[in-house]
């Protein structure tokens, strides 16, 4: 059984893959990965960073240039997906998937360029575990991205935007926040479907708002 339909595993002790990346748009039956950068941990030990940029084998428009910068440049030349395909799925297995967006964003582009490239997913599926989902459980301050969450809690913030600068305060974050969870895979799940539900719920209640002021 994978670790998210075992209880008998505790997630806090298994291999985490923590994961970044940069895509050409948020759309992953359309839009493609242009850098992934990840840090595995395992038995409390950080392995050496992985990181790769990609040509997404699309055009890339100029909004997304003005919000990617550099890492849209000169990308012709650059291995496409598929030639990476292989060595990000040995990263995955047996690994939990750590991410801020983990289940609606990282995941979900991964898995459209895994089959894109022709390769089978992982069976079971990752586990699919969000830091920023677990701050409303353990913070009463609003926490809407990793900076605000690294600044909530006491953990050093992204020294840049750069991906490999987000995985590193990610897992700092986690850290952070691990021992205070429950370890059950099943019990974590339940928490983040309830910070998410939460969340959509502030969400929905901003725009009524907004829409009661307009009116």
């Amino acid at each position: 059984a994978g670790v998210e339909n075992d209880d008998r595993h505790d997630w806090r002790e298994v291999r985490w893959m923590v994961i970044d990346i940069e895509t050409t748009g948020l759309d992953p039956a359309r839009d493609r990965i242009l850098e992934v950068a990840a840090v595995v941990h395992e038995s409390g030990r950080v392995e050496v960073p992985w990181h790769v940029l990609l040509d997404p084998e699309v055009a890339i428009s100029p909004s997304v240039r003005s919000i990617v910068g550099e890492v849209a440049e000169n990308a012709a030349g650059r291995p496409v997906f598929a030639d990476v395909a292989d060595e990000l799925l040995d990263l995955v297995h047996q690994a939990v998937v750590v991410s801020c967006g983990a289940a609606e964003f990282d995941w979900p582009f991964l898995a459209a360029e895994f089959e894109r490239a022709g390769r089978e997913l992982p069976a079971p599926l990752p586990l699919l575990l969000d830091p920023l989902l677990w701050t409303g459980e353990l913070s009463e301050k609003r926490c809407r991205n990793l900076a605000d969450a690294c600044r909530a809690f006491g953990v050093p913030e992204p020294r840049s935007t750069a991906s490999q600068d987000a995985c590193e305060a990610t897992l700092a974050l986690a850290l952070e926040l691990a021992p205070r969870l429950p370890g059950a895979p099943a019990a974590i799940l339940e928490l983040q479907d309830q910070s998410r539900a939460a969340r959509a719920s502030e969400r929905a209640a901003a725009r009524e708002l907004r829409r009661g002021g307009a009116g």
